[in-house]
């Protein structure tokens, strides 16, 4: 599969960068946007990760915006269509209506299980993102909030216990807004 949006049209990708995997996401204000591993059919999702496979998810991350009224989920998912909500099935991190990365686990719909990471996220320089999951039972994140010097410094934020999908799922990388200048 490869890196699909979906198929709201206030949203845009753009991948100027594809050999090195670096993409632009935008939406218009007031909407939600996603991109995730599809196959070539529009709103067909590829998940081909499974907490059974232990995999190590690693993204490099810079919002445009966050705040109260955006909200960034990445990771991995079980949406194909952007939501302004964390998706039913994920491990995943997001800023959950703050400007703090926090790690996240969630469901069968249930409410989600995080851990803060007590980084904020920035709009200036990249984050970068690591989710490793251990068991079915463990799943442990890590976020170094500026590697633009330094190389890569990881802080460990915690690890979840409960509330970990045990579905196949799909990389994802989704954002909402409410605001009038989009995101």
């Amino acid at each position: 599969g490869f890196f699909s949006v979906d198929e709201n049209t206030v949203c845009t990708w753009n991948t100027n960068n594809e050999v090195n995997g670096i993409g632009r996401q935008a939406t218009a204000a007031a909407h939600s946007c996603l991109a995730y591993n599809s196959t070539d059919s529009a709103g067909t999702i590829s998940s081909m990760f499974d907490a059974d496979n232990l995999p190590i998810i690693l993204m490099k991350v810079k919002p445009s915006r966050v705040s109260a009224t955006d909200d960034i989920f990445v990771g991995l998912g079980n949406v194909v269509a952007g939501q302004a909500a964390s998706p039913s099935e994920g491990i995943f991190f997001t800023n959950d209506n703050g400007t703090e990365w926090k790690g996240g686990t969630k469901t069968s719909g249930s409410a989600a299980q995080e851990v803060s990471c007590g980084v904020t996220v920035s709009t200036t320089t990249y984050s970068m993102l690591k989710i490793e999951v251990r068991s079915t039972t463990d799943v442990r994140f890590y976020v170094d909030g500026d590697n633009s010097t330094g190389g890569v410094n990881y802080k460990y934020c915690g690890k979840v216990t409960t509330g970990i999908p045990t579905e196949a799922l799909s990389a994802m990388m989704m954002m909402a807004t409410t605001n009038a200048a989009g995101m």
